[in-house]
C-alpha cells in the first residue's frame, strides 16, 4: 500500500492571492464603472453642447462663451475646447 509523502498537519494548500471571492469580484467593476459612467455622462453633454454650438454657426449665429475658461496651463495642455469642459 503507498503511503502519502504529506504530512498530517499540512494537508490543506494555503490559499493562493489570486483566489477572490464573488462580493469582491462583483464590487470592483462597480467601484470602476460608477465614476466612468459620471465621466461619460459628462462629456456627452459636452459633445451635446458643442454640436449645437457648431449648429447654430453653420446658421450664421455668433456664439460665444463670454471670456476664456480653465487655466492658462490646462488650456495650453488640453487645448481650447477641452479646457473649456473644466470650469
Amino acid at each position: 500500500m503507498p503511503t502519502s509523502t504529506i504530512p498530517a498537519d499540512n494537508k490543506r494548500t494555503p490559499r493562493r492571492w489570486t483566489q477572490f471571492r464573488l462580493r469582491t469580484l462583483l464590487l470592483v467593476p462597480l467601484v470602476v464603472a460608477v465614476p466612468l459612467a459620471w465621466v461619460a455622462l459628462h462629456v456627452q453633454r459636452y459633445r451635446a453642447e458643442r454640436a449645437a454650438v457648431a449648429e447654430l454657426q453653420a446658421m450664421g449665429a455668433n456664439v460665444t462663451n463670454g471670456e476664456d475658461l480653465g487655466p492658462v496651463w490646462l488650456r495650453d495642455w488640453l487645448g481650447e475646447r477641452c479646457a473649456d469642459y473644466f470650469h
